[in-house]
């Protein structure tokens, strides 16, 4: 018997693990197991149909769902099999292209990646030279914007003038992605930018990899942008057999670029397209899964599917009305306690899901005192903890003497007596004559307008950065090297000074210092690496950066705080949906915007979170930047079957019926409905 047929696969997930050609478009409901059709399509195709497992790609969004497919690819196949096999990120595959082929688009191979705040940063320093008022346009609207101009394949020029109909945004543009170019940097955007441009400018260089890659799957299809539909259009301009696997009711993430209609679309692109829909769901009751829906049958934009189990119907959808954000906060504790008492859940079986981060500060005032351990998903990520990031510009630095982002953040860290106005100096030197600023450093002999002390200075950060680039590249280990360099360097004190001689706050800033060497410890020993070195290294750091997802496996015993967007791919036995108010869900700029059926497609993602019971909380009186604002139900909660809802009074599973608010709610209905 083939062992498809004893993967224990529905009807629906065995026709779409084994369809072998043409293009597949899988419909997967919230809950309904298509990681599993996914990578038994996988090993289907290479253990059963015998393709070459380097004639397969497939491609995720987060690095961690790009290991969880490998490993559960790997576990079906015998060992050694599947040899070449492609699973990553689109980001991680560009990479991949991008090193070996950057130079057809004029920049030089070794070339670094930004992050976020490096970004920002350079974006912020374009606009204080362009003399733009910070108040009236903000960096961070610009770098959205800019981000929006890539993901829809825009380059600098005239056509960013007519996309953002607006010359000082464009200009702005022109400048930050020249000044990149400059320094031989890349940002996130550039990685799925650059790699189309590849293949729209050297058609024949890329020929080898559409040649290659004859079997194409890619998960949450929902959530590709412009930038990635057309690059997999590129990757299939000589087969069709491309499967997608995706829900159009749960793409949420169009404020970030995903565009719904690329799998709105998907028949009309690929002809010929065999539609699967899976509908059955193994994770939420029945109640749960009804509520839900309601709620998505309201929109229009959708392809249609109703999510079932074969479980029982469950708990009704739970109610809670209160009077304002405290009562809220304390009737969801009141539940929680409950919850614990009565059905000795752990606290980690809890959700807490919220439309804005600002509705975090009551429960975490109220936990603190209750003694409920918490935590927000989303806190600082550890390559963007101070201490991390400044041994790690050391390391750019010394892998791309252009990074100039990197170069102007350690160059006086720790203080060496390169102060301000020496790197005024600097700079204004390299502008003159036309020169990096590390070649600057390189001839301080020469710049003028230096004192001996200061070139002395220079030269020996100069001698730090040439000694041990050379030591980090012929090093067996990099991880003694870069004990060295903080040593060398003169950090180590520095943090010493900066804690006041503080033991618990030096130890705590050395143990992050300790968390980078078993980072790269970890990267050594990683046996699917190709090459070892700090440009390796460097590239999956840089992709892990924004990677939002991977440290949700990682939960202590507490209960969880996030927004709705943080909340996809995940599930809880119980969870909370607080704040389910006009205003905040549909926002009130989705109202205002139009865009009201990405906000029902956020709610019900948060909904289909819930496995055992689901709660949605609403407040009449909510303070905003304190600011107090009478609030009504969602439009949302009046979209539930009332047959799968029940209103409650917190702390107990008695109906609540005779609440004020209860009253208020349903003379709403009626008003609605006239």
């Amino acid at each position: 018997m083939s062992f498809v047929h004893s993967m224990g696969l529905n009807p629906q997930q065995l026709v779409g693990a084994t369809h072998r050609d043409g293009p597949l478009l899988i419909l997967a409901g919230a809950g309904s197991g298509k990681t599993k059709v996914i990578t038994t399509r996988i090993a289907w195709l290479i253990a059963e149909q015998h393709v070459p497992g380097r004639s397969i790609m497939a491609l995720t969004f987060t690095n961690k769902a790009a290991r969880e497919m490998k490993e559960r690819v790997y576990s079906l196949l015998p060992k050694k099999s599947g040899k070449g096999l492609t699973v990553g990120t689109f980001h991680a595959f560009c990479v991949q292209l991008l090193r070996s082929k950057i130079g057809l688009l004029g920049y030089r191979e070794k070339f670094s990646i930004f992050d976020t705040s490096d970004r920002m940063h350079l974006i912020t320093d374009i606009m204080k030279d362009l003399k733009v008022d910070l108040e009236i346009l903000p960096p961070d609207k610009v770098a959205w914007k800019i981000s929006d101009a890539k993901n829809a394949l825009i380059h600098p020029g005239k056509e960013a003038e007519d996309f953002f109909g607006d010359d000082l945004l464009a200009s702005i543009y022109r400048h930050y992605q020249s000044t990149l170019k400059g320094f031989n940097i890349v940002d996130f955007d550039d990685l799925l930018m650059l790699a189309v441009d590849l293949f729209a400018t050297a058609p024949d260089e890329m020929a080898e990899h559409v040649a290659r890659w004859r079997y194409l799957l890619v998960d949450e299809y929902q959530d590709t942008n412009q930038a990635q539909y057309r690059l997999l259009r590129c990757m299939t301009r000589q087969h069709d057999n491309i499967c997608v696997v995706g829900d159009d009711d749960q793409s949420i993430y169009a404020w970030r670029g995903a565009d719904i209609s690329n799998i709105l679309n998907f028949e009309k692109d690929f002809p010929g397209t065999l539609v699967i829909r899976l509908e059955q769901n193994y994770r939420s009751s029945g109640n749960i899964l009804a509520a839900s829906n309601a709620v998505i049958a309201h929109n229009t934009a959708r392809k249609g599917k109703r999510l079932w189990t074969s479980g029982d119907k469950g708990d009704l959808v739970r109610i809670i009305p209160t009077s304002d954000e405290t009562d809220e906060a304390e009737s969801i504790v009141s539940e929680i306690l409950s919850i614990r008492r009565e059905e000795r859940a752990s606290f980690s079986d809890i959700a807490i899901v919220f439309r804005t981060n600002f509705q975090t500060r009551p429960f975490e005032e109220l936990f603190g005192g209750q003694g409920i351990p918490y935590e927000v998903i989303g806190g600082t990520k550890f390559f963007d903890r101070r201490e991390v990031k400044d041994i790690v510009c050391y390391l750019r630095l010394m892998a791309n003497r252009h990074d100039e982002i990197a170069l102007l953040r350690i160059i006086n860290r720790p203080k060496r007596g390169i102060g301000t106005q020496t790197i005024e100096k600097i700079v204004r030197w390299a502008e003159q004559h036309s020169l990096h600023l590390y070649d600057v450093l390189l001839e301080a002999d020469t710049v003028d307008t230096l004192d001996d002390n200061v070139r002395y200075r220079i030269g020996l950060f100069c001698e730090l950065i040439e000694g041990y680039s050379k030591k980090l590249l012929s090093a067996r280990s990099m991880v003694p090297v870069v004990r060295e360099i903080v040593h060398a360097s003169g950090y180590e004190e520095e943090l010493l000074r900066e804690c006041g001689g503080d033991a618990d706050k030096f130890q705590k800033s050395q143990r992050w210092l300790q968390e980078l060497y078993t980072s790269l410890q970890l990267y050594e020993a990683d046996e699917d690496v190709e090459r070892h070195d700090i440009y390796g290294y460097l590239e999956r750091i840089s992709l892990l950066v924004d990677d939002k997802n991977d440290d949700k496996d990682q939960r202590r015993n507490a209960v969880t705080l996030m927004t709705m967007h943080a909340c996809k791919g995940l599930e809880f036995p119980y969870v909370f949906v607080s704040g389910v108010e006009e205003g905040n869900i549909p926002h009130t700029h989705s109202i205002e915007g139009g865009t009201v059926e990405e906000e029902r497609r956020l709610f019900y993602v948060a909904m289909t979170r819930a496995m055992k019971r689901l709660y949605l909380t609403w407040a009449g009186e909510r303070r905003r930047y304190g600011e107090s604002s009478e609030c009504q139900p969602s439009r949302f909660i009046d979209e539930i079957d009332q047959a799968c809802i029940e209103w409650v009074s917190p702390g107990s599973s008695t109906p609540a019926a005779s609440l004020d608010l209860v009253e208020a709610f349903e003379r709403m209905r009626e008003n609605r409905k006239t």
